[in-house]
Parts: C-alpha cells; sequence; structure tokens
C-alpha cells in the first residue's frame, strides 16, 4: 500500500522531455541574454564615439 504523502513519480519519457524543454529555454534565454548585452555595448560604443 501506498503511502499519500508519496508524490508519483513522472514517466521515464516525460521526465526526458522536461528536461529537454527546461535545457532549450536556457539556452533561449541565454541568446537573449547575449544579444542585449551586445546591442547595449554596441549603444554605448556609439554614443561614446560621437561625444568624442
Amino acid at each position: 500500500m501506498r503511502s499519500a504523502k508519496q508524490p508519483r513519480r513522472a514517466p521515464r519519457s516525460y521526465r526526458r522531455e522536461k528536461h529537454k524543454t527546461a535545457m532549450l529555454d536556457n539556452f533561449v534565454d541565454f541568446l537573449y541574454m547575449m544579444i542585449g548585452i551586445t546591442m547595449i555595448t554596441c549603444v554605448l560604443l556609439l554614443v561614446l564615439n560621437y561625444g568624442v
């Protein structure tokens, strides 16, 4: 008999799929962060070059 507090384990394929989508989300977030940092750096360099 299962205890009431024990959570049900997700199927192996579902857990693997969830892990895969989490990795993809992290990669997309990383790409957006890199693009954002690059854009900010470019704008700052342009402003500084025109200011001098």
